[in-house]
């Protein structure tokens, strides 16, 4: 038998955690969960005794995650450390060259993290086990990765450890519970990690979803433990309803089994009145879907959505309208080769389908990324350009276009109107302003206004929740999410550690739970 100890800094209930929590516990083996700082990591690790150290990872994490692993080894924490997630799939060899981590596994983890753990149990070497790369005296063992599920597997495998994170008293007032149906996306845009994911099951289905009839069984045994009580549910798959038959089937079983409110991820071009009319009768709150660009030649050439013509997009706001189901659009600016004038258009389409709520970001461009790459074809970027994105402004407001001002003439200009954007979208007589503010350089007043325009919009997506608790929300994760490293000062910055603090004390008895 061997203990794991996940270690986490943003407080979000992770569902592949609590997915890889019950496999290892089916099989004999212990989990617990630490939300880890340095003031916490060593003395906590020294009272529960893991046997494996485990991070899930987003590129959003990765300098905590050094710093933490760096932190424990000097502080005589000897037990091995793996990372798993989107962060070391994409970049392997970048998480296995942090010299404090041991471990690497790339794509899915059930059975990898299984053998690991056995291999643990027995004393015996795991260092050529499927999907991880294995470091051990400077020597790295890279493995190939073994096949992705089976439909029938995933279906097979047990629901989430929901217990991992009760320990802690936030999650109990948490007003969403996530559930995935599905793994990967058969869509391949191109500012997407999918496609390069999908590279590694090469001949396999890029999309598997479980069994309708056991998905709708996992959901109702969380609803049976109260669990679900005055709660959202939040199905986070990639498209939600890219196979119409199974959403169509999970409509129907939800509504006859489960009838409680619930939001989703859709592809717009995918909507129709059948899918609407299915999703309204089962009691869906609110549902999510991608614009992205207003202009249909950036859709399609740059982001590779596919044909996905305007008129597409106004359809399904239409059904969704007639149907009175509350929508959120995602949006992004500051897409290589767009324009200023091109940018605009993306807010013109958004005043058209009057979205009950909008998400507008710019776009990120991380490495290995279609859209990167074409940035790098186009030479509106560098490499050299990367080791910015973990720093302000280019980790969120800024392009990394915009350290190449004399390639891409527009870019600040886009990026001005991307804090503008939501302003402008709700007031549109404020547009002569806001082409004028666009003139300016980037600053950082732009950028207040936009968190806060951002925030109230995201109060308006669905009934459960509310400016309150998206501030409160904000500030606890403001530290994991934009401190970068314990030497960042400010308001917020004290403000979220005070909170996290707080919650990390509060947790309940094991008996209690």
């Amino acid at each position: 038998m061997a203990k794991v100890l996940f270690l986490q800094d943003v407080w979000i209930e992770y569902y592949g955690v609590m997915q890889l929590s019950a496999l290892l516990k089916k099989n004999g083996h212990n989990t617990d969960i630490l939300f880890a700082s340095e003031e916490n990591a060593v003395e906590e690790i020294k009272k529960i005794k893991p046997d494996l150290i485990a991070y899930s990872c987003m590129s959003i994490q990765w300098n905590w995650l050094k710093s933490m692993s760096t932190f424990l080894k000097k502080n005589g924490v000897q037990q091995p450390q793996v990372v798993g997630g989107i962060h070391p799939t994409m970049y392997p060899d970048l998480t296995i060259g942090h010299k404090d981590i041991d471990i690497v596994c790339r794509g899915e983890g059930d059975f990898a993290m299984l053998d690991l753990c056995n291999s643990i149990s027995n004393k015996v070497d795991y260092s050529k086990i499927k999907n991880l790369w294995v470091k051990k005296e400077n020597n790295i063992t890279k493995n190939e990765v073994r096949q992705k599920l089976t439909p029938d597997e995933l279906t097979a495998l047990p629901f989430p450890d929901r217990d991992l994170y009760s320990k802690y008293g936030y999650f109990k007032d948490y007003p969403f519970v996530t559930f995935v149906g599905s793994r990967g996306c058969p869509f391949k845009c191109s500012f997407c990690e999918v496609p390069s994911i999908a590279g590694l099951y090469t001949g396999q289905k890029s999309t598997i979803y479980q069994r309708v009839e056991s998905f709708i069984d996992e959901i109702a045994e969380t609803k049976k433990r109260g669990l679900l009580k005055g709660k959202l549910l939040m199905f986070t798959d990639s498209t939600f309803n890219s196979h119409k038959k199974w959403f169509i089937e999970f409509c129907k079983q939800y509504k006859e089994r489960i009838d409680l409110p619930w939001s989703c991820n859709l592809r717009a071009e995918l909507v129709d009145e059948e899918q609407v009319e299915a999703m309204k009768s089962s009691n869906c709150d609110n549902v999510r879907f991608g614009v992205e660009s207003g202009d249909e030649n950036i859709r399609l050439k740059v982001l590779n959505k596919g044909r996905c013509p305007d008129e597409k997009i106004i359809n399904c706001a239409q059904l969704l309208k007639k149907y009175k189901i509350p929508f959120q659009t995602f949006n992004m600016f500051g897409i290589p080769t767009e324009t200023y004038e091109q940018a605009w258009k993306t807010i013109k389409l958004n005043q058209k389908i009057k979205p009950n709520s909008v998400g507008m970001y710019v776009l990120l461009l991380f490495p290995y990324v279609g859209v990167t790459d074409f940035a790098l074809s186009k030479n509106l970027i560098e490499e050299k350009d990367f080791e910015k994105l973990d720093k302000s402004p280019h980790s969120m407001h800024l392009s990394l276009m915009a350290l190449h001002p004399e390639r891409n003439k527009d870019i600040v200009k886009i990026c001005n109107l991307q804090k503008l954007s939501i302003l402008v979208l709700r007031f549109p007589f404020l547009e002569p302003l806001v082409r004028k503010l666009c003139e300016l350089p980037h600053n950082r007043f732009f950028c207040l206004l936009y968190l806060a325009c951002q925030a109230w919009e995201w109060r308006k997506w669905s009934t459960k929740s509310s400016i309150r608790r998206l501030f409160f929300d904000g500030i606890l994760n403001y530290q994991a999410l934009f401190g970068e490293n314990a030497t960042k000062k400010g308001l917020f910055i004290s403000l979220s550690r005070l909170l996290v603090r707080k919650y990390r004390r509060k947790v309940i008895p094991a008996n209690l739970i």
